[in-house]
């Protein structure tokens, strides 16, 4: 019986996802952010009267979103916790701070794209180092556990 050799690999080149260098000055990203922040402050502005913000704030209950902000803070710490643990696979010594931002930069970019797929470009091109392509695969790992933990 002749052993069977296994195929050769096919050299697959995956495209890069790097962010440009000039984009990654603290002092260009901090100016990109504001600028989109007060954008999005603005068109929230045009679209919603001023009137009707101000009679929402008066007819809200302190007290609910009190506990909708501890609940918030709460799932952001657990998504960041479980998310961490399956990064560590990738990135061994992730910080707490780059596991919250990546998390966060995910969840901004994901409101705009379809499905939420920016949220795995998102907290990939957080990072500095490290293979990009596997840390976007992370989050589809925790995405599966999420199925996986609401179907069961």
């Amino acid at each position: 019986m002749t052993a069977l050799h296994p195929l050769p690999a096919l050299p697959v080149k995956l495209p890069s996802l790097q962010v440009p260098a000039v984009l990654r000055r603290d002092d260009v990203q901090l100016a990109v952010k504001a600028v989109l922040a007060l954008g999005a402050m603005g068109y929230l502005v045009y679209l919603v009267e001023p009137s009707e913000i101000a009679e929402a704030v008066t007819g809200a209950h302190y007290g609910a979103l009190a506990a909708a902000a501890a609940l918030l803070l709460a799932n952001l710490l657990l998504e960041a916790s479980v998310w961490r643990r399956i990064l560590t696979v990738v990135v061994p010594r992730a910080r707490w701070r780059t596991v919250g931002g990546a998390l966060l930069c995910g969840f901004a970019l994901g409101l705009f794209t379809p499905a939420r797929s920016g949220d795995l470009a998102g907290r990939a091109l957080y990072f500095e180092r490290g293979d990009r392509w596997a840390i976007a695969a992370t989050v589809l790992v925790q995405r599966f556990l999420d199925m996986w933990a609401a179907v069961s």
